[in-house]
This record gives structure tokens, C-alpha cells and sequence, in this order.
């Protein structure tokens, strides 16, 4: 995932995340990749725990309280169906969409 795939909005003194765009997941493409994301977090660039991601962009980057971030993690999990179901349909060869799910499943355990 490279970088430009994270913005953020200011609106009335509040930021917030974008919703999402241009999302590619590159690394299903790629036979055995080592990276998840493009630029390192505190010298890692990929096995991130939720609690260094979560600290780090939500608590560090954006002040996200607690709460907010509970609520944040309870609706990703809550959407985890919608996710397999638009990859189940996608235009991905089976292979992908495999390969996608995995990976799906890997990265929601995390958190």
C-alpha cells in the first residue's frame, strides 16, 4: 500500500480520514512479498501489531480517543462480510480471490 492511499480531511476545525480511494491491494500480486506498507513505522515495514498501528495513527497522528477508536475497530469488524463479499464478486481469477481473503482474515486477527 503506498502512501498516497491515506489522506485526511479538514472541515470546520476537525480532521478526520478520507473515505477510501484508489485501493489496490498490490501484495496479493506479488509472489512472497515482505512488505505491507511502502514507508517504514518506527523501522518496520510490515508484522505491525494492532497496538503499533493504533497508537500510531490513531492515538499519535489523528488524537483519537479511546472510545472513538473502539468504535472505529467495532465497525471494521462489524463490515469484515462486506469486504469478502465485494472480493467473492470482484473480477479477481479465483487465485486472487483466495489470496485475498487470506489476507483479509490475516490483517482482521490482528486487531
Amino acid at each position: 500500500m503506498h502512501l498516497k492511499n491515506f489522506s485526511v480531511i479538514t472541515k470546520a476545525g476537525k480532521t478526520t480520514l478520507s473515505p477510501v480511494y484508489d485501493f489496490l491491494n498490490s501484495s496479493i500480486s506479488i509472489k512472497n512479498p515482505q512488505e505491507e506498507l511502502a514507508l517504514s513505522l518506527k523501522g518496520n515495514k510490515s508484522n505491525f501489531k494492532s497496538t503499533e498501528l493504533v497508537d500510531y495513527f490513531a492515538k499519535e497522528q489523528l488524537e483519537l480517543n479511546d472510545k472513538t477508536i473502539d468504535a472505529i475497530l467495532s465497525a471494521m469488524n462489524k463490515n469484515v462480510s462486506k469486504w469478502i463479499e465485494l472480493v467473492e464478486i470482484s473480477f479477481l481469477s479465483d487465485d486472487m480471490k483466495e489470496k485475498y481473503l487470506k489476507l483479509i482474515d490475516n490483517r482482521i486477527r490482528r486487531f
